[in-house]
C-alpha cells in the first residue's frame, strides 16, 4: 500500500528520543532526507545547509550573505533580548536567505505563521542540533513505526487488542477482578492543526533528483500558506516498482486551494500533462 500520510522524525524530536528509550529502533528502519530546497518568494532555489560547508558551496548565494548567514548561525543565541524580525534585520541577510531561514529551516507554515520568538529559537536550535541529517523517512512507510512498537511491546509480553475500544477485559489484582475499559486513541495537539494533502505516483521526478528529497516553496501574492514537498524513490521499499510517490501538502488551505497552487507549480517547471492526485484533508506535521 501507498504510504498515505508521511512520517518526517526528527533525529533530535521527541519521538525519535522515544523510540530510542523504547529499544523500538531495532524493528524500523530509517532513510535520511537527503536534501531540502527552499524555493524563496522570488523564485530562487536555495539548498538547505546541513554543514557549514554547504552554505559557501551555495552558489546561488552571494558571498557577503555566506558571510552573514554564517554569522547568524553562530550567534544568533546571542540576540537575547531582540525579537526575531529583530534578529533578522539585525544580520542584513537578503530577502531570499530570510526566506530560506523562515520556511527552510523554521518551516513556517504561512505568512501569516506568528510563532513566538522563543518557538522560533528553538527551532533554529534542533534544526542544527539534529544535522548532519535533519529528517528521517521510516522504510517502507510511516506505519513501520506502530508495527515496531507492537513488536517491542509483544517482546516484554504485552497483549494487543485490535478493533475492541468498546472492550472490557477483566484481570485479577490483589485477589480480587476488576474491569478495564480499552480507552479511546488519544488526539496529540502536535498533529492538532489540519491542512489540505495531495499524494501523486509519477515516473519521473518532479526535479530530476532521485532518493528522499523535500522542497519548500515559500509564500507568494496568490498563495499566502507555504507548500511542502516530500519525495520519495523506490529505494524508500514503498514502491513495488521504480518510480516516485510525491507528497504535497500546506495547512490552513482548502484543497482546492491546493490544487490551484500545484497548477500553478505544474506552469512553472513545464509539466502541462493533466496529472491525477489522491487528496484528503488531515493532520500531518513534522516531529520537529
Amino acid at each position: 500500500g501507498i504510504d498515505s500520510i508521511p512520517l518526517l522524525l526528527s533525529p533530535s524530536g521527541p519521538l525519535a528520543n522515544d523510540l530510542i528509550e523504547m529499544g523500538t529502533v531495532e524493528y524500523v528502519s530509517f532513510a535520511p532526507v537527503q536534501t531540502i530546497t527552499c524555493f524563496t518568494r522570488t523564485g530562487k532555489p536555495l539548498k538547505v545547509p546541513f554543514k557549514k560547508e554547504h552554505i559557501m558551496l551555495e552558489s546561488s548565494i552571494s558571498l557577503l550573505d555566506k558571510r552573514r548567514l554564517m554569522s547568524f548561525i553562530e550567534s544568533f543565541r546571542e540576540f537575547d533580548d531582540a525579537s526575531f524580525d529583530q534578529m533578522l534585520a539585525k544580520s542584513a541577510l537578503s530577502d531570499d536567505v530570510v526566506d530560506l531561514i523562515k520556511y527552510g529551516i523554521c518551516f513556517l507554515k504561512s505568512a501569516e505563521d506568528n510563532l513566538p520568538d522563543l518557538k522560533l529559537r528553538e527551532k533554529i536550535e534542533k534544526y542544527f542540533k539534529s544535522l548532519p541529517q535533519p529528517f528521517l523517512y521510516p522504510l517502507h512507510g510511516s506505519s513501520e513505526i506502530c508495527q515496531a512498537l507492537v513488536r517491542t511491546s509483544a517482546v516484554h509480553g504485552a497483549v494487543q487488542l485490535l478493533n475492541q475500544r468498546d472492550h472490557v477485559s477483566q484481570f485479577e489484582y490483589e485477589g480480587k477482578p476488576i474491569d478495564v475499559q480499552a480507552m479511546d486513541v488519544v488526539k496529540c495537539d502536535v498533529y492538532d492543526q489540519k491542512c489540505a494533502h495531495a499524494c501523486l505516483v509519477n515516473q519521473v521526478s518532479l526535479f530530476g533528483e532521485s532518493g528522499v528529497r523535500m522542497y519548500v516553496f515559500a509564500p507568494n501574492d496568490t498563495f499566502k500558506s507555504t507548500l511542502f514537498i516530500l519525495q520519495l524513490d523506490e529505494s524508500t521499499l514503498c514502491l513495488k516498482s521504480p518510480g516516485f510517490l510525491i507528497h504535497f501538502w500546506s495547512y490552513q488551505i482548502s484543497i482546492e486551494e491546493l490544487k490551484a497552487r500545484l497548477d500553478e507549480l505544474f506552469n512553472d517547471i513545464g509539466i502541462v500533462e493533466k496529472l491525477t492526485f489522491e487528496t484528503v484533508d488531515c493532520n500531518l506535521d513534522f516531529d520537529y
